[in-house]
């Protein structure tokens, strides 16, 4: 690489190898991501907790792209019956959540009442 830099550098260098040498420097820094990639990845797989973290990452990130691929062989009627279900059963969790949170209301004001009854007794 320091050829080309020099090449560079050098004032009566012939303008026209100039793209040769940024495709070369490209391909060099191309290299370099790769190697530091492949190392950092095989430095995690010495470790147990790494390995594992990286395992679950990358099924994360790849996930996305799975579904959207059997999404997009689905025809368009299905999505809509999933986009409808999906709606309803938001609207169900949000009820539910509605109803658990009024629960939780009353049972703090029974322990509160009951609490009070305690310290008077």
């Amino acid at each position: 690489m320091k050829k080309y830099l020099t090449r560079m550098r050098m004032r009566g260098t012939n303008k026209a190898i100039l793209p040769y040498i940024m495709d070369r420097w490209k391909g060099f820094v191309r290299i370099r991501k790769l190697i530091s990639y492949q190392l950092r990845y095989c430095e995690n797989q010495c470790s147990n907790v790494r390995a594992d973290l990286q395992r679950a990452f990358l099924k994360w990130k790849n996930d996305h792209e799975k579904l959207t691929s059997a999404l997009g062989r689905l025809p368009r009627e299905t999505l809509v019956e999933i986009g409808i279900r999906s709606t309803q059963q938001v609207g169900k969790c949000s009820e539910q959540l509605a109803e658990n949170q009024s629960i939780s209301n009353h049972l703090v004001l029974q322990r509160d009442e009951f609490l009070n009854y305690y310290i008077k007794g």
